[in-house]
């Protein structure tokens, strides 16, 4: 090892009388006995990820995963989270940008930038978020261009518990305030044959996605044409909080006269703040609905005179044949309105329909409106009894391909400008989800044909 000259000569001023082999030998045991001060380094940058709260968890209740980068000069650009699909939950970045603050840790300043990402888990059981990579771009004093830091966050893992006598439910919503109301069009009060009534029911939590609610149930109601239109689903953030809103539009259409009743509709919430079960209630609603003589008003008969005139004869014949038709038509008047209604309902609310509106949100390119337009018709096009998911798709799918455009997709709704990830494809995402979904009808299409039942006299 080669000792600078002026080290040493400083070393003779500091002990005077010894020789420079003695001084060698002094600052050799030096670097033995203190390397931490010769050779410590500090670290620039770093992260840091917490969940909040610890320990175990209400199903429904959010999540909060907060992480902190770290670095001893600033940042430049916008970060970019690879965040995985996480089973049996959702997650949501809350807020486009993050805080910044400063710290100072064993004497080094950091410039510390907090983003916070709101998961809720969907069914009891422990959730696992795997491990995924952060990018961030430090400053570089003296430099335009910054540089760019990899990090990959450890595997995390939350225990989700249904909360005490909800056991039975299929999902319950966990939060500190709920909100259940209704709203129709017209009020129903009167009703006659062929009136239709529009009924929208919200609900509305704070700390819950609007996806996270439970899709309602629309029972067939004898007398009543019942027909569904796809849920509105918001998220409104504020300062880190999140209010979501879910509204599900039904409209009802009086097909036969008398009483018809709508049941109450039942919502289990758990109060986390109380720590207790309770229950929303919109109650039942009867209607007396009326027979409408216009849709039943029969046209006039003739009773003509008799006549030698073979023309009037004929005149006469034709116009009661014409009677008759105009009867009938007026007969049949209110099934006929109803089948055109119910047809141009089916027709604007079919499956289809939502699937060429998410074919468009494709063409836009915007990750946002595809994955909304995506969850929309997977409303209309998923049947089991828990909310429709990507996650879901993927599954049903096993298409490594749509697993790659879905996970890119999700990265795509919270990277910001500056990205290097791979870049998501709507084409190709589209393709994929478009044979996936003609796969999956092929499959309903041959489980009807096995559940269908044979012939009596087959021949």
């Amino acid at each position: 090892m080669n000792i600078p000259h002026t080290a040493i000569r400083i070393a003779r001023r500091q002990i005077p009388g010894k020789s420079p082999r003695f001084l060698l030998v002094f600052l050799m045991s030096l670097m033995v006995m203190c390397p931490p001060l010769l050779h410590a380094e500090t670290q620039t940058d770093n992260i840091r990820v917490s969940v909040t709260p610890k320990g175990e968890v209400r199903v429904g209740q959010r999540v909060t995963l907060t992480i902190d980068l770290m670095t001893t000069t600033w940042f430049s650009g916008s970060p970019e989270f690879d965040l995985p699909e996480i089973p049996g939950a959702i997650a949501l970045k809350v807020g486009s940008f993050g805080l910044n603050r400063t710290e100072t840790i064993n004497g080094t300043k950091y410039s510390v930038q907090g983003h916070e990402f709101a998961m809720f888990a969907q069914r009891p059981g422990e959730i696992v978020i795997q491990p995924f990579t952060i990018r961030f771009f430090p400053a570089v004093p003296g430099e335009t261009k910054p540089r760019s830091v990899t990090i990959k966050a450890p595997e995390l893992r939350v225990t989700a518990t249904m909360p005490p006598g909800t056991e039975k439910l299929a999902t319950i919503i966990s939060t500190t305030q709920f909100k259940l109301s209704e709203t129709w069009d017209p009020k129903p009060d009167a009703a006659k044959v062929g009136d239709a009534f529009t009924r929208k029911i919200t609900m509305r939590a704070e700390d819950v996605l609007g996806m996270a609610f439970p899709p309602l149930e629309t029972p067939d109601i004898k007398g009543f044409g019942v027909y569904s239109k796809a849920p509105s689903v918001t998220d409104k953030m504020d300062r880190g909080n999140v209010t979501g809103e879910r509204t599900e539009t039904i409209t009802y259409v009086c097909e036969e006269a008398g009483t018809i009743t709508l049941p109450e509709v039942v919502i289990h919430w758990w109060d986390m703040e109380n720590d207790e079960l309770k229950t929303e209630t919109l109650p039942s609603v009867k209607l007396k609905v009326k027979p409408n003589p216009k849709l039943f008003k029969e046209a006039g008969s003739f009773s003509p005179r008799a006549t030698n005139n073979h023309a009037v004869k004929w005149m006469l014949l034709i116009g009661s044949v014409l009677a008759a038709c105009l009867t009938a038509i007026f007969r049949a008047r209110a099934a006929i309105l109803l089948t055109i209604r119910k047809w141009n309902t089916d027709r604007n609310e079919s499956e289809k329909t939502y699937f060429n509106q998410f074919k468009t949100a494709c063409r836009s390119g915007n990750p946002m409106d595809t994955h909304n337009s995506l969850m929309t018709w997977l409303d209309t096009f998923h049947t089991g009894a828990h909310p429709a998911t990507l996650e879901w798709l993927v599954a049903e799918s096993e298409n490594p391909t749509l697993s790659e455009q879905a996970a890119l997709l999700k990265s795509g709704l919270f990277k910001n400008a500056g990205s290097t990830s791979p870049p998501w494809s709507s084409n190709v995402f589209f393709h994929e989800v478009s044979k996936t979904r003609r796969q999956l009808l092929k499959k309903r299409a041959r489980q009807h044909d096995r559940h269908s039942l044979p012939y009596l006299n087959p021949s």
